[in-house]
């Protein structure tokens, strides 16, 4: 059977008669319909004919209106205005297109030049590369559409431009585009205006390197950078003068310790003493040069010179610190730092003074506000005298009761080199002169040690000095508390000269604060090389006077065992053979010479630091007066508070010394440190600058046109236009340079109305035309 009659019969069937009534709707077809339903109606085939033919007419009819129907749905382009004047749309460009951009680039440039801080939390600032992407790209577009306002003036310019011009607005974000051929043949083009062909090979340039160039930009100056971020300074006053604050003469003794009241216990030159002995001992006789031990005196280090050769220098020894824990009227206790070295010519030792060092950490609180709140690190500095002091000691072991030797004073508290062969040995300490004391004897001081074991600093004033300058220094008389026991029993006693100068050194606190703004953790410190101890000061000027009043009080009764300072230093020495040296003296070299190696420096250690830590206490309990130089009453700039009664008191003017302190956030800041935000911030500027250009531009002028904006826009005019020869074979692309050279422009074809891309070969065939008009769609 036939398929189509299978695929008939297999239908349901529809009666005659309505077969009957579709069918006669045809007009033509109603009679021959007839006919076959009078003559076959009782006949199967005939009857799947009418099927057949039912289907054929309703399918037409509703292909005939499914077309109307979609033809209803479509629209066709509206005419455009290629070349338009309205303000209006405008400034509605502007906020579209260069809002944005235009305003964060100028915001970023804002917050660098005035110089921010973000915070010391910087676990989100790589996030920012995220907004900075964003950024280029709506920069981009920015400069994309300055550039298609460009293509317009250049397509309807009344004279033609180089074909290759064409795609100059639409490769702006590709640096391929400057060394194309379409870039070369158009500034190569001999029919391109002179003045044309400047302004595009500046402006085309520049916006492709400006369009490369603000992402980086954008991404620099939009993250905040790890810096040391400077806050204004901080000025804070003592009420003591530089001469109270730093005395050239201590003539009187200071007060005792004060076991009860840590803040009234600053104000003795003793205060801090237990952490003297945190100070590392000497052991040995072999001035430091092993792993691990202490250095003393000038220290081998080897300089390489090539991979297979070296030499040696002599350098300084290393400096060991301390912390001294200060405490003022408003705070719990800050740290300073104790610096101490067994140098060449002498133990040197400088700490911060006590006053300075609370100030600095009051100053450190005030800067503490730019962190508004959020936890960060903060550093204040000063440049400020210090104390520095210099010992030198000569061991004067009391072999017994019947010791008649005088007591041996150095002759200097800083020793010099004496001849060129004094400082050419490889171990090398500087050797001192002597001067012999007889008003204190070996005997007297054995037999007061037999009678009462402690430790003593018997203070001796007036002793003969030849150097730094001739004259008399303070001394001192060390004594062990305990006999030695080293290959027979004597008495471990040294004999010392002690010096002290001021000398400006910058001292820093680092202190973090919490999100609550509390900080547990200051510590002042000074940036302090090996050379500087023995350097800095200016020993060969005079020493600041020491009397013997003002050393005795450095060694007061304790709360420890009712014990003397002192007592309790030389308790609290290991017993070295530094302390006690076998048979009471050191090693003889092989010229029976005392070797130059060992000098009592565990004495000179407790002397120096005694005395740097005591002139640090000058004008302890000076008070603080803050400086508000905003403040409306002229008689309100220095405040300070009672430490009492907290009753806050009014000056116009500082009552003494002004101390000036300079203040920074560690953290991240956006500011104009460093060399790549100096680079960022021009480039982000010259896209300001260019685009402000245009915007006001298109102000001036109204021009607001965005046509021929993308690729596809410059594709459908190209269709629209007639061929041209100059373009033959190159729909498959184009390979000589000579092709971007013709000229073409823009021009309504007075023939189709429309416009059309002309080059210049076929104006006088496919004329006439003329220029596009302003305000007229097409």
């Amino acid at each position: 059977m036939n398929p189509e009659l299978q695929k008939g019969a297999s239908n349901q069937e529809i009666p005659l008669a309505q077969i009957r009534r579709t069918v006669s709707l045809t007009g033509s077809n109603v009679e021959e319909a007839n006919c076959i339903g009078a003559e076959n109606s009782s006949s199967e085939a005939s009857g799947i004919t009418d099927r057949r033919s039912l289907r054929l007419n309703v399918g037409r009819r509703k292909s005939r209106k499914k077309s109307k129907q979609k033809g209803k749905k479509e629209k066709p382009e509206e005419p455009k205005i290629p070349l338009s004047r309205n303000r209006a749309r405008a400034f509605g460009h502007f906020l579209l297109f260069h809002a944005i951009p235009l305003g964060g680039a100028m915001a970023l440039i804002i917050v660098n030049l005035k110089s921010r801080f973000y915070g010391g939390d910087g676990r989100w600032v790589a996030a920012l590369q995220f907004v900075a992407k964003a950024h280029e790209m709506l920069m981009q577009f920015s400069i994309i559409t300055v550039m298609t306002a460009y293509l317009q003036y250049l397509l309807v310019h009344r004279r033609p431009v180089p074909f290759g011009a064409l795609f100059s607005a639409y490769q702006i974000t590709q640096m391929s585009y400057l060394w194309s051929p379409e870039l070369f043949a158009t500034v190569t083009a001999s029919g391109f205006a002179p003045f044309m062909k400047f302004v595009f090979l500046l402006f085309v340039p520049f916006s492709i390197l400006l369009a490369a160039g603000i992402g980086p930009s954008s991404a620099i100056a939009m993250q905040p950078r790890r810096v040391n971020f400077t806050v204004p300074d901080s000025r804070l006053a003592l009420n003591v003068t530089p001469e109270i604050l730093f005395p050239d003469a201590f003539d009187t003794a200071g007060p005792g310790l004060v076991f009860n009241d840590r803040r009234k216990n600053e104000l003795s030159p003793a205060a801090g003493w237990p952490n003297l002995q945190n100070l590392p001992a000497v052991r040995g006789d072999t001035a430091g040069r092993y792993t691990g031990e202490t250095e003393r005196g000038l220290q081998l280090q080897q300089v390489a010179l090539s991979s297979s050769t070296g030499t040696f220098k002599l350098v300084m020894p290393a400096i060991y610190s301390t912390q001294l824990t200060t405490y003022g009227p408003t705070n719990d206790g800050v740290k300073r730092t104790l610096y101490m070295q067994y140098a060449p010519n002498s133990t040197l030792a400088t700490t911060q003074s006590a006053p300075v060092t609370l100030a600095l950490a009051d100053a450190g609180h005030v800067f503490s506000q730019y962190l508004g709140g959020r936890p960060g690190v903060v550093m204040a500095s000063i440049q400020m005298t210090q104390p520095y002091a210099s010992a030198f000691c000569e061991l004067n072991s009391i072999m017994n009761e019947n010791d008649t030797r005088p007591i041996r004073f150095p002759n200097t508290y800083v020793a010099g080199c004496g001849s060129e062969a004094d400082c050419a040995f490889e171990h090398v300490l500087n050797k001192a002169g002597v001067t012999n004391y007889t008003a204190i004897t070996r005997r007297q001081i054995w037999d007061q040690a037999k009678s009462n074991a402690r430790g003593r600093i018997i203070w001796v004033e007036g002793i003969k000095i030849s150097s730094p300058v001739p004259g008399t220094a303070l001394g001192a008389i060390i004594v062990q508390p305990e006999f030695c026991e080293t290959n027979g029993t004597f008495l471990s006693t040294s004999a010392c000269v002690i010096g002290g100068r001021w000398a400006n050194t910058t001292s820093s606190a680092h202190m973090s604060f919490n999100s609550l703004g509390s900080n547990d953790n200051s510590v002042v410190e000074n940036p302090i090389s090996p050379q500087s101890l023995s350097v800095l000061p200016q020993w060969s000027l005079p020493s600041v006077q020491l009397s013997k009043a003002w050393a005795e009080s450095l060694s007061p009764l304790t709360d420890v065992q009712n014990r003397t300072v002192a007592d309790n230093l030389l308790r609290l020495l290991p017993v070295t053979t530094n302390v006690c040296p076998a048979n009471g003296s050191y090693p003889l070299d092989s010229s029976e010479i005392p070797s130059i190696t060992a000098r009592p420096f565990m004495h000179e250690r407790i002397l120096a630091s005694l005395v740097t830590n005591g002139m640090s206490h000058a004008a302890a309990g000076a008070e603080q007066w803050t400086w508000h130089p905003t403040s409306p009453d002229p008689k309100s700039r220095w405040t300070s508070s009672r430490p009492i009664t907290q009753q806050q008191v009014n000056r116009e003017f500082p009552p003494g010394i002004v101390l000036t302190f300079h203040g920074h956030l560690l953290g991240y800041a956006w500011s104009l440190d460093g060399a790549p935000i100096k680079v960022a911030l021009p480039i982000l500027f010259l896209y300001c600058i260019s685009t402000v250009a245009y915007v006001l531009y298109t102000f001036l002028t109204g021009r607001s046109s965005t046509t021929w904006r993308s690729i596809s826009d410059l594709t459908a005019l190209a269709m629209n236009s007639s061929p041209s020869a100059t373009l033959k074979h190159t729909s498959s692309g184009i390979e000589r340079t000579d092709t971007f050279r013709k000229l073409v422009s823009v021009r309504e074809v007075e023939e189709h109305k429309r416009l059309e891309l002309i080059f210049k070969e076929d104006e006088e065939r496919k004329g006439p035309y003329k220029r596009v008009a302003v305000g007229r769609g097409y």
